[in-house]
């Protein structure tokens, strides 16, 4: 392609300002530098030899027709390169430009000295590969023109309205994540043999397949991994699913501050992220040296709906819904093997809550309960219920996405009062299951007010035993309620709350764990 010039003006720039990122980074040169545009903001700059990248995401899919680079005084800091467009980050859909001289450094900064080249290309980012090994990537600025076809497939989600929690820290700051800055970072702290992780709370539900991670220079002597979970209830390293792996990154043991990309052909959706660490030898200590991080989502919101549910019964008929109100008018009389299907439009779901009553002997295993989403065929949970006489039992999703529940009775039961709120904690008898409770021995319950003798009682659910949970302390919560701690001497399948008091009110529940990460 022969060398022209035709000089882009900031204001003609598609990239200025955009948000850019590069394989590795020295001290504080981001690779946002090289779209602010002007003499004296600094450059894009790599800290290793091996093959630098540096892309710019232009927010929306353009024709791209040129591009021009202005290089100061380092004579083989942009040289022998590649220019790409992409849809999707690392990609490398399209070929725009094969550059195999020297950008000539120039100590004038003016129109006369940026480097411009013709190009025909189409993407939503602009990512250019250093193809010279032995040299620095150094790029002080680089100005594109081109023209918007339509809105990109996806956009930067902010993590500014999310909440985290990150193993062994408390009160994590979300803006240490999101300041671009390798010198900020949360330290999960160093601890042998463990799994440290962070999840993230997005606190509605997108559909992601693009993340990136800025990791710090910090020195772990052996291979480490993130591990990248996409997924609709909160779990925790021990618990989840490959089903909702997004990437499994393997990072360098070059340790330079160094931005991953962790990505997967086809949309996950989820509320919740996690990224956990693993290493190669796992018995050394284990830490999470993340300064940023940056999540990719779909463009296209999605929308819930909870305004239909509709009931079918295997052999029998059941009362009509009132109001389109998601609960049932009277109860459902259930015989042994019955199965109740409720089938919804996707709803958005905290917790259901099912109240059964039967006479008063004691049912083991009397009832199961599978739950599902249209994304998936196997169950999302399941849950097996005991109950004794009427009592009513919930299962906490902490936010998932329904459209199917199934219930199978093992024996004559009547089930009534589905309901998608909190309502159940008024009950006096609540039935928290394993998949809330999972790997722990110490269960908080929230009250408006402090506690008196057995005015509460929590029994637990071992393998073949229960016992009463001793009252463990309590505190104060930042909303003025009182957090008490109950701990049971071995590992919990299931519990329940007794409110011996009916004038308690339960305002929520909280899981302390109990083993390291």
């Amino acid at each position: 392609m022969d060398i022209i010039y035709n000089y882009i003006k900031l204001d003609e720039d598609i990239a200025h300002s955009r948000d850019a990122y590069q394989r590795t980074t020295h001290f504080n040169d981001l690779a946002i530098n090289a779209v602010e545009g002007g003499a004296n903001v600094g450059y894009a700059r790599d800290r290793d030899f091996n093959y630098g990248w540096w892309t710019v995401d232009l927010n929306g899919y353009y024709r791209i027709t040129e591009m021009c680079f202005y290089n100061r005084e380092y004579q083989d800091s942009l040289r022998n390169f590649l220019v790409y467009t992409e849809n999707q980050l690392h990609d490398n859909n399209e070929l725009c430009i094969n550059y195999s001289k020297i950008v000539t450094g120039k100590s004038l900064y003016n129109d006369e000295n940026f480097h411009c080249e013709l190009c025909n290309c189409t993407g939503n980012f602009v990512f250019l590969q250093q193809a010279y090994f032995g040299v620095f990537l150094i790029i002080e600025e680089v100005r594109i023109r081109g023209n918007l076809i339509r809105d990109s497939d996806e956009k930067l989600l902010s993590l500014e309205n999310t909440e985290l929690f990150i193993s062994n820290v408390s009160n994590p700051n979300v803006k240490l994540l999101t300041d671009r800055l390798y010198t900020t970072f949360i330290n999960s702290g160093k601890y042998i043999g463990t799994q440290p992780f962070i999840r993230i709370d997005l606190l509605k539900y997108y559909e992601i397949r693009t993340i990136l991670i800025d990791r710090t220079d910090e020195n772990i002597p052996t291979r480490q991994y993130f591990a990248i979970f996409v997924s609709e209830l909160p779990f925790t390293c021990g618990q989840i699913s490959n089903k909702y792996l997004l990437d499994r990154i393997k990072t360098s043991l070059f340790y330079v501050p160094t931005t991953y990309v962790g990505s997967k052909s086809k949309y996950l959706l989820g509320r919740y992220v996690l990224i956990k660490s693993e290493l190669e030898n796992g018995n050394l200590e284990n830490y999470l040296p993340i300064a940023n991080i940056f999540l990719y989502r779909k463009r296209e919101d999605i929308n819930l709906s909870t305004n239909y549910i509709h009931y079918e019964q295997k052999g029998h008929v059941l009362s009509k819904l009132k109001n389109d109100i998601p609960y049932l008018s009277g109860s459902i009389q259930m015989k042994a093997n019955d199965i109740l299907t409720i089938n919804t439009i996707e709803n958005f779901l905290d917790v259901i809550c099912i109240t059964f009553e039967t006479d008063n002997q004691l049912i083991e295993k009397g009832v199961e309960m599978k739950f599902f989403n249209e994304r998936n065929t196997e169950a999302l949970l399941e849950m097996t219920t005991n109950f004794e006489g009427k009592m009513t039992n919930c299962g906490y999703f902490l936010g998932v996405i329904m459209n199917k529940l199934t219930i199978l009775a093992k024996y004559f039961v009547a089930a009534n009062k589905f309901i998608e709120d909190c309502q159940q904690l008024n009950s006096p008898r609540i039935i928290v299951s394993s998949l809330y409770i999972n790997n722990t021995m110490e269960i908080g319950v929230i009250v408006g007010k402090k506690l008196k003798g057995n005015d509460v009682v929590v029994v637990a659910e071992h393998e073949k035993s229960n016992e009463q949970c001793f009252e463990n302390g309590y505190m104060m919560t930042l909303d003025d309620k009182i957090l008490y701690r109950y701990r049971c001497l071995k590992n919990i399948i299931s519990l329940q709350i007794l409110k011996i008091d009916p004038n308690i009110k339960i305002e929520g529940l909280y899981k302390f764990a109990t083993i390291s990460y």
